[in-house]
């Protein structure tokens, strides 16, 4: 189809669909829209709009100029968004009012020249807003970096640590290739360290503290909410029995379905000094039901009783030489019967699901590459894996929860 024909005819598509999430955003009475809570129709209209604005966009841009700004744009506004978060400028500006470059500029500690080129290619992107010349307010996505803990540790995080790392993605590969090692990895070259990166994080209290809020803040927002493991898979079939989350942390999750299916007890596996905080931080009503146990999950398994093994958000970070290792020291525990529960991405395959939800997801894949030589898996990915682990490792199902970033594979050892 010639490209004026195609812009006509998705110019045509949008009026339906911004129809659809225009009266869903009438109900929101002017508040941030949290479109997870959305309604299916409305969801699949903003999913399908947004793929259509950026078709469009891309059409009327054309291929030289989109490419130059893909290179440039990504890199100074994450240069932009790292200045503004070292500086605090976000938090130095009236929630409800304007502030002057001046007054800005002496508040912040920084110079007012530079502060005003920095925030008006901010505000190109909606991140602020110049009222009037010569003066800054927020806007709603300069508001959450101002006073939301999550959105300042991520971008904290991204800004300052992720974005050196995956710069270095070429320099990685062309050391090591595609290695599987925890140590050879864009992380290692942007720190210049031999350490893997969870190592080096212990030895940097500040940025562990800060990649502990982000992981918290992920897992209570709605499309990493634990109540999609919760609700999820038949915990209720299990009746009273019993439990082991591996790599479980402090046991948010054990702790979660702890609460909705009181008849389950749970076993929390995980790193000494992990599961002593877990257990130290424990509710009073729930010890009777959850335990904790140090345990490296490259080492066998000991609880041989449990009806269910849980590996939440742990494959993903290793690669397939360490991810078959952890499931060779898990399956001799399993008894008969006993069900494995991964929760973990499962990319979906080639133009599935819309465009900028796979660049999501795929984007997700490269950050696990360059920080861990980890990765997301698809479903032969994932099949492939449990095939080296064990010819009688079979799975069962799979199902990913409407609204969650993560899918529930369940499987079982073959007698």
């Amino acid at each position: 189809m010639a490209p004026l024909q195609n812009l006509e005819q998705l110019a045509d598509e949008i009026q339906g669909l911004a129809k659809t999430v225009s009266a869903f955003l009438g109900t929101t009475n002017g508040s941030i829209p949290n479109f997870d809570a959305a309604a299916p129709d409305v969801q699949a209209a903003r999913q399908k709009l947004r793929d259509v604005s950026k078709a469009i966009y891309d059409i009327t841009t054309g291929p030289r100029e989109r490419l130059i700004n893909l290179t440039t744009g990504s890199t100074v506004l994450s240069a932009s968004l790292r200045w503004i978060y070292q500086f605090r400028i976000a938090q130095s500006v009236p929630l409800d009012a304007p502030i002057t470059f001046t007054a800005l500029a002496t508040a912040a500690g920084v110079d007012e020249s530079q502060l005003k080129r920095v925030l008006r290619y901010a505000i190109t992107h909606g991140i602020f807003t110049e009222p009037t010349v010569g003066s800054v307010a927020h806007t709603s996505e300069s508001k959450l970096l101002g006073n939301d803990p999550f959105m300042q540790n991520y971008i904290g995080h991204y800004s300052e640590h992720s974005f050196h790392i995956v710069s270095k993605m070429p320099e990685a590969t062309a050391k090591w290739g595609a290695s599987p090692e925890t140590t050879e990895t864009g992380f290692n070259v942007a720190f210049d360290t031999e350490m893997p990166m969870f190592k080096y994080m212990q030895n940097h209290p500040a940025k562990a503290k800060r990649f502990a809020g982000l992981m918290q803040g992920m897992a209570s927002s709605p499309r990493y909410h634990l109540r999609h493991l919760v609700e999820g898979y038949d915990w209720a079939a299990l009746g009273n029995g019993k439990v082991v989350d591996i790599g479980g942390s402090a046991g948010h999750a054990s702790i979660a379905l702890a609460n909705a299916y009181p008849s389950l007890t749970f076993v929390v596996e995980d790193l000494p000094h992990v599961v002593a905080q877990g257990a130290e931080a424990l509710p009073e009503p729930l010890k009777s039901r959850i335990s904790f146990l140090p345990l490296d999950f490259f080492t066998p398994q000991p609880v041989k009783d449990a009806d269910v093994y849980i590996l939440r958000q742990i494959c993903h970070d290793w690669s397939d030489k360490y991810a078959v290792k952890i499931l060779e020291n898990l399956l001799p525990a399993m008894k008969k019967g006993a069900k494995l529960v991964i929760m973990d991405g499962l990319i979906p395959p080639p133009n599935a699901i819309p465009k900028l939800d796979e660049a999501q997801v795929r984007m997700v894949d490269l950050v696990m590459m360059t920080h861990f030589n980890g990765k997301e898996r698809d479903l032969e990915d994932w099949k492939g894996l449990f095939a080296q682990a064990s010819p009688k490792l079979k799975l069962l199902n799979t199902k990913t929860p409407a609204g969650s970033v993560y899918s529930i594979l369940e499987l079982e050892m073959e007698e």
